[in-house]
């Protein structure tokens, strides 16, 4: 049996309003999954960027003593 997109937003936003505690679970999850993926996508830009762009600067790599 398979349940319509609508039946599945009414079992939870049921589910949610009988248990407070569960919405707030959710939210947080999401807050977590949706905050790592930010930061990591951010750092996957970055790096991207520092492979397109060229080194234009015209010193030599400095080295470590």
């Amino acid at each position: 049996m398979q349940a319509t997109v609508g039946e599945l937003v009414s079992n939870l936003v049921t589910h949610f309003m009988n248990d407070p505690l569960a919405l707030l679970m959710a939210l947080a999850g999401a807050a977590f999954v949706g905050g790592a993926s930010l930061f990591f996508g951010y750092l996957t830009l970055g790096a991207v960027a520092d492979v397109i762009t060229p080194d234009v600067s015209n010193e030599p790599p400095s080295r470590a003593n």
